[in-house]
């Protein structure tokens, strides 16, 4: 007991002794950063990490702490070099570059703190450039991969002639006369409006099977109605033939499909969720693989592209006072350095409109002008956009969130001449040898075109899954995947998780609208091989 007082004791007595070594500085008139640093014979970035309000300015009868001198910081045994700086330069694109962060920077270069000009020269230290922030992430996930591809998959696992493959869809047949595919809608038995997507679905699955079979893959396939009923989907997922598969697809619903994969759990059965975008799918339950991220995650991986293209740009987030749109903010923003970009702001808008954009503009000789608005409310969004266009600002670039596709009432012009950005799982691409294979494929077996794009999707997951099953003999995320892009999906389940969840699809575009299209900018899965 005695011993532990002691060590209590000195541990109070350094933590005393070290802020003794302090004194007091109280700002006077006139005095800078630059100013009191020199007084004391220390940097600005020593001034700044003991007195964090200092980082804004200095006010007079501000009181400063001020640290004791580090002699083992000598600026001078540092090997530096000469940079001369360009236009629109900051801290961030230094740190970028270089991999210099600001303390250190503020070190070698303390008129830095009053800001940086075009042309002059400024002194870089020769240090191993290092990650930081939201790019040790990356590293991380970069690193992990490479772990992935380097590890062996077992060799007892033999290929089979033979897979089962269950697909739990909404089909609703109680409520159908007939499943007869008709080429003309105004002849044969209707269709249930509900169960056209699981039979769109179901025929691009059809294609897939089709184009696995040419290739060798044999399947016993087994479909079975969820009727988008809760008992129904938990009655199926005990059925001997469904906990036998080497593959589930669906349910399509989220409450169904947490049922269904929840009483296959012990079973270890790969299981796929195509549609449902629900964060916590895949939370407690490894065999479960999602197609489509959450819209939360779509956000996040946008705002580490925003990070990576555009972080030393301004950046100004425009939102309403709402416990939504904070939150929506914060997943917009989750990887932008908002430390490092001096230009980074949030105005939030306290009634339901904005006034003026105008004075939350830049220059218009700044190279770009980043405007992010984490709003799904139509009239807010589109009134937002409209002003915005009216200032004729050529170097506007905005991003918003996937909802902004199914505003009708936006003028399909100001979308262009604003760049505007959102995250999503794809679209189809007619001109790649894939979907031109299916489209010729599904018009020779079903003598019609593709009624919705669920029949991309059902294509998509049914060909890629089962190329997996064809080439491993199992589905198993615990080993390297491989990417893909087909004809309106990209796939990548190689991402750091939790070893205890599912794997989440993290191969989204950043779509953007040019003229009349969108485009897709970038995909995930090719920014990070």
């Amino acid at each position: 007991m005695l011993g532990l007082r002691n060590q209590l004791f000195t541990g109070l007595f350094c933590l005393v002794f070290s802020v003794s070594a302090q004194s007091i500085h109280k700002v006077k008139m006139g005095e800078t950063l630059y100013s009191v640093s020199k007084k004391y014979g220390i940097t600005i970035a020593d001034l700044i990490g003991a007195n964090d309000a200092a980082d804004h300015g200095l006010k007079t009868g501000m009181e400063l702490v001020i640290p004791a001198k580090e002699t083992n910081q000598d600026t001078d045994s540092v090997e530096t070099f000469e940079y001369k700086l360009k236009a629109f330069e900051s801290f961030y694109s230094i740190k970028k570059r270089f991999g210099v962060n600001r303390r250190v920077l503020l070190r070698h270069n303390p008129e830095l703190i009053e800001g940086f000009r075009a042309g002059k020269l400024i002194r870089v230290p020769k240090i191993a450039k290092k990650e930081y922030g939201s790019y040790a992430k990356k590293a991380s996930n970069k690193k992990y991969i490479e772990e992935l591809k380097e590890k062996e998959r077992p060799k007892n696992i033999e290929l089979k002639d033979s897979y089962q493959l269950s697909f739990l869809l909404p089909l609703y047949l109680d409520l159908n006369d007939s499943l007869e595919f008709n080429d003309s809608q105004s002849e044969g038995p209707s269709i249930y409006k509900k169960s056209q997507y699981a039979l769109d679905f179901y025929q691009g699955a059809q294609i897939a099977l089709d184009s696995l079979k040419s290739l060798g893959f044999n399947a016993d396939v087994f479909i079975y109605d969820t009727e988008n009923n809760k008992q129904k989907t938990a009655e199926i997922s005990r059925i001997d033939e469904v906990e036998k598969s080497d593959l589930v697809v669906g349910p399509f619903y989220t409450d169904n499909f947490k049922i269904a994969s929840g009483l296959l759990k012990s079973k270890r059965i790969p299981m796929v969720a195509p549609l449902s975008k629900e964060p916590n799918l895949t939370k407690d339950v490894k065999h479960v693989y999602q197609v489509q991220p959450s819209v939360y995650r779509m956000l996040q991986l946008q705002s580490q592209y925003i990070q990576d293209q555009y972080g030393s740009f301004p950046i100004t987030v425009i939102r309403r006072d709402t416990l939504e749109e904070s939150q929506l903010a914060n997943f917009m923003t989750a990887h932008i350095d908002k430390d490092i970009n001096t230009y980074y702001k949030e105005e939030i808008v306290q009634n339901e409109l904005i006034d003026s954009v105008t004075n939350l503009m830049m220059d218009s000789a700044i190279e770009n002008q980043i405007i992010i608005i984490p709003s799904e409310d139509r009239v807010f969004v589109s009134d937002l956009l409209t002003k915005l266009n009216k200032t004729r600002l050529k170097n506007i670039i905005v991003f918003t969130t996937p909802k902004v596709a199914r505003f009708r009432n936006i003028d399909q012009r100001y979308l262009s001449n604003l760049n505007v950005h959102f995250p999503d799982l794809g679209t189809v691409d007619y001109h790649s040898e894939t979907t031109q294979n299916f489209l010729e494929s599904f018009r020779r077996k079903f003598e019609t075109e593709p009624s919705s794009s669920f029949s991309f999707t059902g294509f998509d997951v049914t060909l890629y899954f089962g190329r997996i099953l064809l080439e491993n003999g199992k589905i198993d995320g615990k080993y390297y995947i491989e990417p893909a892009k087909l004809t309106k999906t990209s796939f990548d389940f190689n991402a750091f998780k939790k070893s205890t969840h599912g794997y989440v699809n993290y191969a989204i575009s950043i779509l953007k609208y040019e003229g009349q299209d969108l485009i897709p900018v970038i995909m995930e899965n090719e920014k990070e091989n």
